[in-house]
């Protein structure tokens, strides 16, 4: 009987996938993947000081919105790619203690070196020496003092003209268009030399009548000042100060004065919307410079985008706005331009390369001797078509400007008659010889008690 056969199983042996070798040109890029690694987030930390509580709240509110939401909108669409913008704001309550003590808070506590639109002359002054030494980079302040806009301090880079400039030029404008025989000129004088330009102005044109009247911020009422101009009525009143003073000093005066009379500011701080709105308001034609084109009629590209933002951010239309816009436009500008680290030194080198850089239609050429970049500015002349003023003959500034100075009026109630004669005697002398003292050495400018 033959035995049955067992068919044995075959047992399959599993089959390894052998690896597919990609042509040379498709491994190479591969390689070249793998091998760049995504950046890391760099966070560029930049600071700002400005009045958000005082007299000057109107403009530190306008300054400190645009620079939150174009840095928000920024580092939302990563127009930086890897790289954000952190933005520490101080309120310094437009006073030089409080400047100085946010400077150094600044730098200590939050590592920043970087001051973009700091607003005020007199407070960017107070900290003036540690711009000096490199401690700070201020890039396009709010402040036109022309004592900043020097090659001497490699740490400012400025936005357009100063308050030289826009004062020469908005008196020139004013003897031209409107022929007064007598000009009055009301300047701040914690601003450094603000009043000159209209000095030059009047100079060069050999024109002799200009009024010099100083306003110091140490003083509770500018009534003397306004009875000034009311007693020598002057056709045309030149303003150079802050907004609060600049307010009261025409409230003093009575919006009626200019009904038959001109109303000029010499520096482009007052080009703000509560001046504008109240000057509307009370049928005041006022003119004022505007570092930046009239943002309701001009056709730049910068500007188109700046109103498309300011719709976006809720954010009044406005010539500070504008400014502001675009010196955040320039900043992010340079971070573009820097392959490296962004520091101090970088942002200085990319801001003085700038040569016939286009903004948006905005040129853009860094000047070594006043360390801006844009040479133009406008006269707002309260109508559609503002006035440009090319920025390419230097004036003659003075050395020295003779002015009467203010008086703080102090009182004081002594027995100079009686019982206590000697005493009171005493008191008198002893003041009578420090006011005479602190006025002979002239300890504040312009100011005597």
């Amino acid at each position: 009987v033959a035995q049955p056969t067992v068919a044995q199983p075959t047992v399959a042996q599993p089959t390894v996938p052998q690896p597919t070798v990609p042509p040379a040109p498709i491994q190479q890029a591969a390689q070249k993947i793998e091998a760049k690694q995504p950046q890391a987030p760099e966070i560029i930390t930049i600071g700002s000081l400005m009045d958000l509580s005082r007299s000057e709240i109107t403009v530190g509110e306008t300054v400190k919105k645009v620079l939150e939401s174009y840095f928000d909108m920024t580092n939302k669409r990563k127009i930086l790619g890897s790289r954000s913008i952190k933005l520490v704001i101080l309120d310094d309550e437009y006073t030089e203690n409080l400047a100085q003590k946010n400077v150094d808070t600044l730098i200590k506590e939050h590592n920043v070196h970087i001051l973009l639109c700091p607003v005020g002359s007199h407070t960017i002054k107070s900290y003036l020496d540690k711009i000096e030494k490199g401690d700070v980079t201020v890039l396009f302040p709010i402040a036109e003092t022309p004592l900043f806009k020097s090659s001497k301090y490699k740490h400012f880079i400025h936005f357009s003209a100063s308050s030289l400039e826009t004062g020469h030029g908005i008196t020139d404008y004013i003897l031209k268009t409107f022929k007064p025989t007598k000009i009055a000129a009301c300047y701040q004088t914690s601003s450094d030399r603000i009043e000159n330009g209209i000095i030059a102005a009047t100079r060069k044109a050999d024109f002799k009548n200009l009024l010099l009247i100083p306003i110091n911020l140490a003083e509770f009422s500018l009534t003397e000042q306004a009875n000034i101009v009311k007693k020598e009525q002057p056709q045309a009143v030149i303003l150079a100060g802050g907004t609060f003073a600049t307010l009261s000093f025409v409230r003093l005066l009575d919006p009626s004065y200019f009904k038959n009379n001109h109303l000029a500011s010499a520096v482009s701080f007052l080009n703000v919307s509560n001046i504008k709105n109240y000057m509307k308001k009370n049928n005041i034609k006022f003119l004022c410079p505007s570092l930046v084109p009239n943002p309701d009629k001009s056709e730049l590209p910068i500007i188109k985008e700046f109103l498309d933002f300011a719709k976006h951010s809720s954010i009044e239309v406005g010539s500070l706005a504008l400014q502001v816009y675009v010196s955040a436009r320039i900043f992010t500008d340079i971070i573009k331009k820097i392959d490296g680290p962004v520091t101090q030194d970088n942002v200085i080198k990319t801001a003085q390369s700038f040569k016939n850089y286009d903004l948006g239609g905005l040129p853009l050429n860094f000047d070594p001797n006043t360390r801006r970049l844009i040479n133009t500015f406008w006269i707002d002349n309260a109508t559609d078509t503002w006035v440009p003023v090319q920025l390419d003959q230097p004036i003659e500034e003075l050395s020295t400007t003779t002015t009467t100075p203010t008086k703080l009026l102090v009182g004081s109630t002594i027995d100079l008659t009686r019982g206590v004669k000697s005493m009171g005697d005493s008191i008198k002398g002893v003041m009578d010889h420090v006011f005479e003292q602190f006025n002979q050495n002239n300890e504040l400018k312009n100011l005597s008690l």
